[in-house]
């Protein structure tokens, strides 16, 4: 080594040549890595001069070595304790992320959901960790919907309340994104209640266009107060086909109960032996025949009245024509009063159908306010029609529009597959009438059903969104707070609809008209974790 040194200082006398620093390239990296740990280790009094003379090398040489040493180190575990903090970090995320969706997706109980997580061998899987979660993160939502800066929303408001116990739970929902708009856990639904509900949606920028809703006491004495200037469209469903059809399953049940007596008493008169029981056991099966052919005649006329009632709150005919207001009032009378002529409503005194027939013609003045609505929505279209086609062709879309909806109220599959039918011939009909026209047929069947779209006669959402959040009720045995409720809510207005008209979109979207990009559960985490997931 020292004779290495001294050929390079002997050339360096030769060649007049400036040699500032000189590679040991017998001091290996390992020798080095040596010489570093024992200083930084070991660093007692003398212990550098004792490497620097041991191995030949220059006290700043070690000290340099020793630095190297400590930055490295630095970098080297302190990554390792942020990739250990990251993955853990990771984990408690994973659990999280599980817990929400079983909880909100799978509307599992906390039991259930534990029971899943161990199944999966996660941590973290305790009753009582799932269910402080939950409520930590329901805290930080809203219970009402959030104002974007500079953005208010027109919408209609339909109201209801849905019960956890007996304690009311008082819902808004927007009937055409169907947005819930606000939900919260009250001690009543009376007039305050209401009257700080609906206030509090003001404040944010909702601004009701009009409102649907129930005739409950509460609900009506605050919307006398806080919207008296609003036009309010009673719920048709609560009003008429609630009452009525409860009185015609009655009426089913009776007849069904008058035919099958006729049957026994007709085979009990096949069984008689003796004259005089056979003469006994006739006049019974006379008479339960009778009875029967009474409740089948009143059972017929009552089920053609109640339907022809339901007609009255179609918007469209069948050749697309709107139905007036006073047309449809007068009609509904008339079927009332054919309903309170039938035998059956006098002969057996009835006081709660009387009731229900009172209640239904106090209530005949404030039915039809969404004919008003639909009037300005189809002299709408119709005034920015080009042409006498496109104006035939937009009523055929009116026929196919009430048709769709026909659709969907019925239950009967056979109905389902002829008004299907229906609105498919109708399309056509609007097809071939712009086909000599340059106007975009996609674009005017997507423009008139979605102007259509705001018509709405009845809270049928809301009451759907009450099915939703009760299921939630189902299985939490009626143990709901404020915190699970604002889950429900940040749920419901962002997951996405998988079937549907609304397919494909999430309540939010079609409330704002903007893009959602990310999933639920993602935006949900990013609120309450402040994590970009």
């Amino acid at each position: 080594m020292f004779q290495q040194e001294e050929l390079y200082r002997e050339q360096h006398a030769l060649n007049q040549a400036s040699l500032k620093f000189i590679r040991r390239p017998d001091i290996s990296s390992e020798l080095r890595l040596h010489i570093a740990c024992t200083v930084l280790c070991f660093n007692d009094y003398g212990t550098v001069t004792k490497l620097a003379k041991k191995y030949k090398v220059s006290r700043t040489f070690i000290y340099l070595l020793q630095t190297q040493l400590l930055m490295s180190g630095w970098v080297v575990f302190g990554m390792l304790e942020q990739k250990a903090e990251q993955a853990e970090v990771d984990k408690k995320l994973e659990v999280v992320r599980e817990i929400l969706s079983l909880r909100l997706e799978g509307k599992c109980p906390i039991l259930g959901i534990s029971q899943l997580l161990k199944r999966k061998g996660m941590a973290n899987t305790s009753i009582g960790y799932i269910s402080e979660l939950l409520t930590q993160t329901g805290d930080q939502l809203s219970p009402i919907i959030t104002k974007e800066q500079g953005l208010t929303y027109g919408v209609v408001f339909a109201s209801d309340e849905v019960f956890k116990g007996a304690s009311p739970v008082l819902i808004t929902v927007d009937p055409l994104s169907s947005a819930i708009l606000r939900i919260e856990l009250a001690d009543n639904r009376k007039s305050e209640s209401w009257e700080a509900h609906w206030q509090s949606l003001l404040d944010v920028g909702v601004v009701p266009l009009y409102l649907t809703s129930d005739e409950g006491s509460g609900m009506k004495a605050a919307r006398e107060i806080k919207f008296s200037k609003l036009i309010h469209q009673t719920d048709t469903f609560h009003a008429l086909a609630l009452q009525l059809g409860k009185v015609l399953c009655i009426l089913k049940q009776q007849t069904y109960a008058t035919i099958s007596n006729e049957y026994k008493q007709g085979r009990l008169l096949q069984r008689a032996k003796g004259q005089e029981v056979r003469a006994k056991r006739f006049g019974k099966y006379y008479e339960a025949k009778e009875k029967a052919a009474d409740f089948i005649c009143l059972y017929e006329d009552f089920c053609f009245w109640y339907e022809y009632a339901i007609e009255q709150f179609q918007i469209f005919d069948d050749q697309g024509q709107l139905f007036t207001p006073q047309q449809a009032r007068e009609n509904l009378e008339l079927a009332i009063e054919e309903i309170e002529k039938l035998n059956w409503f006098f002969k057996t005194k009835n006081d709660k159908m009387a009731k229900k027939m009172t209640s239904i013609r106090n209530l005949l003045p404030k039915l039809f306010p969404f004919l008003a609505h639909a009037k300005k929505v189809v002299t709408a279209l119709l005034e920015d029609s080009s042409c006498e086609n496109e104006t035939a062709a937009i009523q055929a879309f009116c026929a196919a529009y009430q048709s769709r909806k026909n659709k969907i109220k019925t239950k009967n599959t056979k109905s389902k597959k002829y008004f299907a039918l229906k609105e498919q011939e109708e399309l056509i009909v609007a097809e071939i009438l712009l086909e000599s026209t340059t106007i975009n047929f996609e674009q005017l069947h997507q423009k008139v059903y979605k102007a259509l779209d705001t018509i709405v006669q009845s809270s049928a959402m809301v009451e759907t969104i009450n099915s939703i959040v009760r299921s939630y009720f189902n299985c939490s045995k009626n143990q709901v707070n404020q915190a699970q409720l604002n889950l429900i809510k940040f749920y419901h207005n962002h997951r996405r609809y998988v079937q549907g008209k609304r397919k494909g979109s999430t309540p939010m979207e079609l409330l704002t008209g903007e893009k959602q990009e990310k999933d639920w559960l993602d935006l949900m985490l990013e609120k309450t974790y402040k994590i970009a997931a």
